[in-house]
């Protein structure tokens, strides 16, 4: 009897199609892919223009003051010039990578309203990894240029260290060559 209930009920199901999902026409799933598209678009462009009008000028500022940093470092006669540039540039990628949770704090809270309409669509985590992996890209970047910036002074800062090694061999002896 149990196998009978079981085919009944089965058969039910196929000829009413009391549980079958409804179709979704074509239609709905385009107008649906249109406001997604157009959402994502205004959300990239928000973002886009957060990005430009906070951080823009950060990338220039941090590598300006980098580059003071090493034509000061040139000019040393308390240390050698190299020792000091070697400082000041990890101290500039300590402040890089402070930078990073600063930014994404500044962009979670301009972006709220976006953050919250992403929840309601379900795809907030993928929104914010997307911020998160361009304050990243920003930062990245900016190491890279960082970088750049000291092989371009390289140099300069030898000849400026050979220099000060010369004219203080007893300090040198205390800062020894790396």
């Amino acid at each position: 009897m149990h196998g009978l209930f079981k085919v009944m009920v089965t058969e039910g199901r196929v000829v009413f199609g009391w549980f079958r999902k409804k179709a979704v026409t074509r239609e709905q799933d385009t107008e649906a892919f249109k406001l997604g598209r157009r959402m994502a678009a205004e959300a990239v462009s928000a973002f886009e223009k957060v990005m430009e009008s906070r951080f823009c000028h950060l990338h220039d500022d941090f590598l300006d003051v980098l580059r003071g940093s090493f034509q000061t470092d040139i000019q040393r006669t308390d240390a050698p010039p190299m020792t000091s540039a070697r400082i000041n540039y990890k101290i500039f990628l300590e402040n890089v990578e402070g930078l990073k949770p600063q930014m994404n704090a500044e962009i979670a809270a301009y972006m709220s309203g976006w953050l919250e309409t992403a929840d309601e669509a379900g795809i907030r985590p993928q929104l914010e990894q997307c911020f998160q992996q361009e304050v990243g890209n920003f930062c990245g970047g900016l190491t890279i240029d960082g970088l750049k910036l000291f092989t371009d002074y390289a140099i300069p800062l030898k000849d400026a260290d050979d220099a000060w090694r010369k004219a203080n061999p007893e300090l040198a002896e205390t800062f020894p060559e790396e």
